[in-house]
C-alpha cells in the first residue's frame, strides 16, 4: 500500500493564486502566467512575488508547465486541492416553472421523465447530463400484479419504488381463473409490498407459509424461483443528455479530447466512476488519475 501524501498547507496568497490559475485555465485551456494574473486580477503583489508563489505551487505538485517559459497549468493534485478547499457551494436555485410543468406532464411515464430530466440537467449545466438508476437488491417493491396470458401462463409484474418494472412469465401445469389470480395477488401485496428485494428473498417462504394460498401452484413456482424473480440486473440504467453542450467548452475543440471522451462514455468508463459515487452521500468529484 502506498504511503498517504502529507496534507498541503498553503498561505492565503498561494491559495488565491492557485484558485485563479485553475479557473483561468478551465476557461481558456491555455497556460496561465504571472504577468497575466497580475493584470487580470489587479493583484497587489509584484510579478516576482507572484512567480515565486507559482514556483512553490509547482514544487508542491499543484501546478506544472507544459514547456520552458510557458505559464502554469493545474495538475490532478491541484484540481483536487481546488475542489476540496477553494470551491464555495452555490445557493440552490429554483427550476423555471416552464421546466417544472414539462417534467410534471411526464410524471406518469418513468422512462420519458428520466430522459427529460437528463436533457434538462445538460441544458442547465451546459455539460453532459446523466441520470442513473442503480438496480440492486435494496430496491423496494411497491406493487405486484398477476396478469393472465394464454392458458397455463401468467405474468407477474413487479413495480419498484424507483419506478422500475420487472415482468416474469410463470409457466404453470394448470389454467388459473381470474378470481384465483386476484386472491393470490392480494395476499402477495399484503405480505411482500414495502420490502426490499433482499428482504423478500430472505423471508417470502416464511411470510406465505401460514396463508391459505401457500400450496397453490403459482405460489410454489414463485417460491422455487424467488432468488431469480426478485433480483434485478447489476447493471445501471443510464439516461443521458446530448453531448452537444460539450462543444461549447474550449477543451473539446481538440478532436482527440472529444474522441477520448466519447470513447470513455461508450466503453462504460463513465459508468465505473458513477458506481463509486453511488456510495457517497455528498457531492462526489473524480479527477484525472484518480480514475485509474
Amino acid at each position: 500500500m502506498s504511503a498517504m501524501k502529507p496534507e498541503i498547507i498553503l498561505s492565503e496568497r498561494e491559495e488565491q493564486l492557485l484558485k485563479q490559475t485553475v479557473e483561468e485555465f478551465i476557461g481558456s485551456i491555455q497556460p496561465v502566467g504571472s504577468t497575466y494574473l497580475k493584470k487580470r486580477f489587479a493583484l497587489p503583489y509584484s510579478p516576482a512575488t507572484i512567480r515565486n508563489a507559482l514556483a512553490r505551487l509547482e514544487a508542491l505538485g499543484l501546478l506544472t508547465h507544459p514547456y520552458t517559459s510557458a505559464g502554469r497549468i493545474p495538475t490532478d493534485r491541484g484540481y483536487r486541492y481546488y475542489v476540496d478547499h477553494c470551491l464555495e457551494p452555490e445557493r440552490k436555485k429554483k427550476l423555471p416553472h416552464k421546466i417544472l410543468d414539462e417534467l410534471s406532464r411526464l410524471s406518469n411515464d418513468v422512462d420519458r421523465l428520466l430522459q427529460a430530466t437528463a436533457q434538462t440537467l445538460g441544458k442547465l449545466s451546459n455539460q453532459f447530463g446523466m441520470v442513473i438508476i442503480p438496480q440492486t437488491d435494496q430496491s423496494v417493491l411497491r406493487d405486484v400484479e398477476l396478469i393472465p396470458l394464454v392458458e397455463g401462463r401468467v405474468m407477474m409484474v413487479l413495480a419498484m419504488e424507483s419506478g422500475m418494472v420487472k415482468s416474469i412469465v410463470l409457466n404453470l401445469d394448470l389454467a388459473v381463473g381470474d378470481r384465483d389470480l386476484e386472491w393470490i395477488g392480494s395476499i402477495l401485496k399484503e405480505k411482500i409490498c414495502g420490502l426490499t428485494l433482499a428482504e423478500i428473498v430472505a423471508s417470502i417462504d416464511h411470510r406465505l407459509k401460514e396463508t391459505e394460498v401457500f400450496q397453490h401452484e403459482i405460489v410454489q413456482v414463485i417460491l422455487n424461483h424467488s432468488r431469480d424473480y426478485f433480483r434485478l440486473s447489476s447493471n445501471l440504467i443510464v439516461y443521458s443528455s446530448s453531448l452537444h453542450p460539450l462543444l461549447n467548452h474550449p477543451e473539446f475543440q481538440d478532436q482527440q479530447v472529444l474522441n477520448n471522451t466519447l470513447l470513455a462514455v461508450e466503453e462504460g468508463k463513465v459508468e465505473q466512476v458513477i458506481r463509486r459515487a453511488l456510495n457517497s452521500e455528498e457531492v462526489y468529484w473524480s479527477i484525472g488519475s484518480e480514475n485509474e
